[in-house]
Formats: C-alpha cells, structure tokens, sequence
C-alpha cells in the first residue's frame, strides 16, 4: 500500500500538472520586480528541486538540500516542469507506507551564515514528507499570488493548506 503521506504530496504535485496544463509560457515565466522576482517557474522549479533531493538520498539515507541542481531550464520549460512533476509523482507513488519510519539524515543551509559547519539532523521519511507538503503549499500560494497579479485565476484552494480548507469547512474541531 502507498504511504499516505507521499499520497498527500503527488495530490500537490497533481495540482501543480493540472495548474501548467491550463496557464501558457507567457504566465509561466513572467516576472515583475519588485513585487516578484522569481515567476510561477522559478518557484515550481525549486519544489521539484527538493522532491527530487529526498527521492534521491533515500538510497544512502542522506539528503543535502542544498545540493539542488538549480536547473533554470525548468523555469522556463513548461513541458520539462510538467514531466518532472509527473516523474516525481510516479516515484512518491511507489513508496510503501512501511518506509515513513526510515531514518534519513538531512540538512540545508538555514541562513546562519555557518553553511560549512551545518551539521546532518536526523530525520524520517515521514517527517520529511510533511515538510514537503507544508513547502510545497507555500511556494504554491506564492504561485497564486502571482498568477493573481497577472490576472490569472488558480483556483480557490491552489496554494492554500489542507487543514485551512479543513477549517474553513468546519471539519476541525477546537481543542482547548
């Protein structure tokens, strides 16, 4: 059976294909310094980035963040981004739920200035699959945010988190 976690994470990649199927290149790209530097691509590009970092240190269990790719070619290709997030989709499918407990040992620079001294955390498969939910989510209502601008519309729940949509629709109880 599928993780569920990594079931979340391709219902984001999901909505991501869906998004590129209906915007052009012109949206794709588009910039707008000061208020944007960094287009629907750019920020679709650094997400895959970070799926595909943990889908390729699940082998020797490490995964160096940091160690992006950065390939600009996905900001600018929409077809590329499309058959990345598809690529990465299958791959999270395949994961079993079983492997959530896998113990990974991660790191990425946090802005400290101490890049060469940052030292591995050890982390889960599972909990490095709700990070992915939870960054994935906010570069996507990043991505709302420009479309927006540009006079696009991604739809009501594009960039916004579950438990929001959750909450708005009175399935969250409150605890106290």
């Amino acid at each position: 059976m599928p993780s569920r976690l990594a079931l979340a994470n391709v219902a984001y990649l999901e909505q991501g294909v869906a998004l590129l199927s209906r915007i052009d290149d012109a949206a794709y790209t588009a910039c707008s310094p000061p208020l944007y530097g960094s287009g629907v691509g750019g920020h679709l590009r650094h997400c895959l980035e970070h799926y595909r970092q943990l889908l390729d240190g699940l082998s020797e269990g490490r995964v160096d963040y940091d160690a992006r790719g950065r390939d600009r070619r996905v900001e600018r290709d929409r077809g590329l981004a499309l058959r990345q997030a598809k690529a990465i989709a299958s791959a999270l499918t395949a994961l079993e739920e079983g492997l959530e407990g896998q113990v990974l040992m991660t790191r990425m620079d946090c802005g400290d200035g101490m890049r060469r001294e940052t030292r591995w955390q050890r982390s889960t498969l599972g909990r490095e699959l709700q990070f992915m939910v939870s960054h994935t989510t906010h570069h996507y209502a990043l991505i709302a945010l420009i479309l927006r601008h540009q006079g696009i519309e991604p739809g009501p729940t594009f960039g916004v988190a579950a438990s929001t949509l959750q909450h708005a629709r009175g399935l969250l109880t409150t605890r106290g």
